[in-house]
């Protein structure tokens, strides 16, 4: 992967491709939209931090994409890189492990079954270092 650009710059909204294999959460959150929506409308500039994408592949950040979208923007800031597949999957898998809107249960049992399906090879313990959790968690699905 190649990670070189790790300063966010603005991009367009139309380049993002939002594609649920990268999506993690076992739900989108309405009322998180909302809010960011309401936050950015209080402040002069977006208030959060940036988005991420591979490969134009939107891997953290989709309520704060969404809230964009619906207030019509038409750039957003975002951290670029360019990978495979594989290195999109995983950042997705991380997101949220540690920021943003925490993730439920159910998002984190989603995350594991997600890496046990695309990285059947991989160890209880290289998959709960991979989505932010215990290798005992891993182990019971």
């Amino acid at each position: 992967m190649d990670d070189t650009s790790t300063q966010p710059r603005e991009v367009m909204m139309a380049s993002i491709i939002v594609d649920d294999r990268f999506q993690c959460r076992s739900a989108i959150s309405k009322e998180t939209i909302e809010e960011y929506v309401a936050a950015s409308m209080d402040s002069e500039q977006w208030p959060f931090p940036p988005i991420r994408t591979v490969n134009g592949w939107l891997v953290d950040g989709r309520h704060r994409y969404e809230a964009a979208k619906q207030l019509g923007k038409t750039s957003i800031l975002a951290i670029r890189t360019e990978g495979s597949e594989q290195d999109a999957l995983r950042l997705a898998l991380a997101a949220n492990s540690n920021h943003g809107l925490r993730r439920t249960q159910a998002d984190v049992r989603k995350a594991i079954t997600i890496a046990i399906s695309a990285f059947p090879d991989e160890s209880d313990r290289a998959i709960a270092k991979m989505v932010g959790t215990t290798h005992n968690t891993v182990g019971k699905l």
